[in-house]
């Protein structure tokens, strides 16, 4: 049972996440020299990856297309999007960077619930537990707070924390690779099973939001 891969690719995931999320109106403020009105809209407007997801990811799951290629894709694009943000400083080109992170990065963690979900079902192994696997998410969500502890000390930019983000998904990246594919049997349920946990994700999101 390779059950190493998917705890791996769940806490290198979250820790893509977890590099940047509790500091994104920091360095959007202090790195790019945001107001609080253009924090906002930038904040509001990279929540359109709610919107367009679900949409998408139900197309791709009808194509049949494999849950690794599409991390990949996803992977490679919040990659791009974050070395764009170090770099950018007009206003509206980090706006658009922004939203292209956010709507390239919102399908992978319910990407990995529903890939998790279709393995276990392949090994009818009733006794595989959910949150043994989703732990992996909550560490690694938390472990970048060590990086982050070292690159951001002193004088150094806030914006360092992007690099370290991108790393994550670098290896993320190659991470995809050592996943197992479904079988036959459990790729039948991969509609259901994306489109169960976007929803559930998404529901979960808003309800924040509010």
């Amino acid at each position: 049972m390779r059950l190493t891969p998917i705890k791996a690719q769940f806490f290198l995931s979250y820790a893509a996440l977890g590099s940047i999320a509790p500091l994104m109106a920091l360095i959007l403020k202090e790195a790019k020299g945001f107001s609080p009105r253009q924090i906002a809209v930038t904040l509001a407007l990279s929540s359109l990856g709610m919107l367009f997801t679900p949409a998408l990811m139900t197309y791709l799951a009808d194509k049949s297309f494999d849950t690794r290629k599409i991390l990949r894709w996803a992977f490679c694009i919040t990659a791009g999007s974050l070395i764009s943000l170090y770099y950018l400083n007009d206003p509206l080109l980090i706006t658009f960077a922004w939203t292209a992170y956010s709507i390239a990065f919102v399908p992978v963690l319910p990407l990995l619930d529903g890939h998790f979900f279709n393995y276990k079902s392949s090994l009818k192994n009733e006794d595989l537990e959910y949150n043994k696997i989703r732990i992996w998410g909550s560490i690694g969500f938390i472990a970048p707070s060590s990086i982050l502890f070292v690159i951001l000390s002193g004088e150094k930019s806030i914006a360092n924390s992007l690099w370290c983000a991108v790393l994550f998904c670098v290896l993320s990246y190659f991470g995809t690779f050592f996943m197992s594919k479904n079988d036959s049997s459990a790729e039948s349920n991969r509609k259901a099973q994306h489109l169960k946990h976007l929803k559930y994700y998404f529901l979960k999101k808003w309800f924040h939001s509010v």
